[in-house]
């Protein structure tokens, strides 16, 4: 059988991308099918690395729900580090989350948080 999700990095992710098990998971447990999924994040596909992800939550959903958990700490720790963009920069751009629908908040949060752990996360010795 086919791997659909790899470990690497302290994270867990899509295998062959660069796509955050998170952003799958977490719009799976909103109802959203692996169909609706793909159309969201494009390069996970194709369909069957979606549906194998899925199948990957649920079989290891003890594992993944302490890493989703885990994660959580990690962002809400980010966060109170985060600094307000200078207002010369922030220009039109909505405030906060609120502005957006359900699923653009869903996606603009996980960009937000990869972009915050790539900057915080420490660099392994190659």
């Amino acid at each position: 059988m086919q791997d659909y999700v790899e470990q690497r990095d302290g994270g867990y992710y899509i295998a062959g991308t660069r796509i955050a098990l998170d952003s799958i998971v977490l719009a799976f447990k909103d109802g959203e099918s692996p169909e609706t999924i793909l159309r969201s994040f494009p390069m996970a596909g194709p369909v069957v690395r979606v549906y194998g992800t899925v199948i990957f939550y649920l079989e290891n959903k003890k594992k993944v729900e302490a890493y989703l958990k885990d994660q959580e700490r990690l962002w809400a720790e980010v966060k109170t580090k985060e600094t307000e963009l200078p207002d010369a920069l922030s220009g039109a751009a909505p405030r906060g989350l609120g502005a957006c629908s359900p699923q653009a908040s869903l996606k603009l949060r996980h960009r937000t948080r990869l972009r915050l752990m790539i900057r915080v996360r420490p660099q392994a010795n190659t």
